[in-house]
């Protein structure tokens, strides 16, 4: 019929000439980020997929759909969000939502140096203990997630995916 089948997955999507496809193989949304995480120097990517699927609800939620917005990440002033909707900073596209947390992660990790000189981030479970011990609000201990078991869910879905390699 000449209609254009749109697939779209997370601002991540292509276009194809419906007539001409009888199965489409996408490349799965998990690649992609990986590849996002890689170019724009994130690091543990393999952690961050993982908070990225846990925090969007396997990239499902109304703030990752409707704000491109894959780490709850706040409106701030580093320039890669646009505004806020719905409590939280809505992004031009999902790579400048990476570049967000990117610009956290790399501004937490100098901060947790300072605070932790002897600890530095090397490893897998110095990222998971990073985590656990952000000091993000005026010298008080603050989690990265509201919920105390947050990396002890990350550890369970990181032996998942190792087993499932």
């Amino acid at each position: 019929m000449g209609k254009i089948l749109i697939l779209a997955l997370l601002g991540l999507g292509f276009f194809v000439p419906s007539p001409y496809i009888s199965k489409v193989t996408q490349v799965p949304i998990e690649d992609k980020l990986l590849r996002l995480y890689q170019r724009n120097g994130v690091i543990f990517p393999e952690i961050v997929i993982l908070q990225n699927r846990l925090e969007t609800g396997n990239f499902k939620s109304k703030i990752s759909l409707e704000n491109l917005n894959q780490f709850g990440m706040k409106h701030n002033k580093h320039g890669f969000s646009t505004g806020k909707v719905n409590g939280h900073a809505c992004y031009p596209s999902i790579e400048a939502s990476v570049q967000d947390y990117k610009r956290w992660q790399d501004q937490m990790i100098k901060t947790h140096h300072k605070s932790f000189p002897n600890h530095k981030i090397m490893t897998k479970e110095d990222y998971f203990w990073f985590l656990d011990h952000l000091y993000v609000t005026k010298g008080d201990t603050a989690r990265y997630a509201e919920d105390l078991g947050y990396t002890r869910k990350l550890n369970k879905l990181l032996s998942q995916n190792d087993h499932a390699q």
